[in-house]
């Protein structure tokens, strides 16, 4: 990471029933967290699952969201139950950041980006 705040890194972590490997979280003790990667353009695809750890209490909801080089290229709220995986083109792209915020009304969550990757040149 180049930056961030609140977030852990587990080799495994349960979310929506499947396990994944590499994963970055937020605990239950943080209301926001953020990661950024430096790409340096040198990449073209990431590859990550979105979601809330099954460690989570029911009723537990959070929004993330992925910048691309400062522009917002994927932004959704959770439930637990709830994951996506996505892949995003970052190609010619210089850094990106993810960002992770609890709804201070529900239970308190663990949002996860589990197996991501990004594939460079």
């Amino acid at each position: 990471t180049s930056a961030g705040a609140n977030v852990i890194e587990t080799a495994t972590m349960p979310i929506n029933g499947d396990v994944y490997g590499h994963v970055l979280f937020s605990p239950t003790s943080s209301s926001t967290a953020f990661t950024e990667f430096t790409l340096g353009r040198d990449c073209t695809d990431l590859d990550v699952t979105f979601g809330l750890s099954d460690r989570t209490e029911t009723g537990g909801k959070v929004t993330m969201s992925l910048k691309s080089d400062g522009a917002v290229v994927y932004n959704r709220a959770f439930n637990l139950g709830e994951s996506e995986t996505k892949v995003v083109d970052v190609t010619d792209v210089f850094w990106i950041r993810f960002d992770m915020a609890q709804d201070d009304t529900t239970p308190d969550t663990e949002p996860s980006l589990g197996a991501g990757r990004v594939l460079c040149d």
